[in-house]
């Protein structure tokens, strides 16, 4: 792992696949879900479980995090909302 000038952590390790996880149901029309994902954590790549984030807007999408491979490194692209 390295933190380039911008302060990005880059991992130098492919990310395991993804684990499957069973979507319990929605407890609003407000929410939607954000997938679990792995995150890189003491050298190690840790699974973060998926979890519902509440809509700030009706109209709210929201993007889900995932990894990005660049320069022979991986890069975790955050989770956000966007507009409509």
């Amino acid at each position: 792992m390295v933190v380039d000038s911008g302060g990005t952590v880059v991992v130098y390790h492919a990310p395991p696949p993804l684990r499957e996880e069973v979507v319990p149901p929605a407890p609003s029309a407000q929410v939607v879900w954000e997938p679990g994902h792995w995150r890189w954590a003491g050298g190690n790549w840790v699974w973060q479980p998926g979890h519902y984030e509440t809509k700030p807007y009706q109209q709210s999408v929201w993007i889900p995090g995932h990894w990005v491979e660049r320069n022979g490194g991986w890069v975790w692209m955050a989770g956000h909302w966007r507009e409509t």
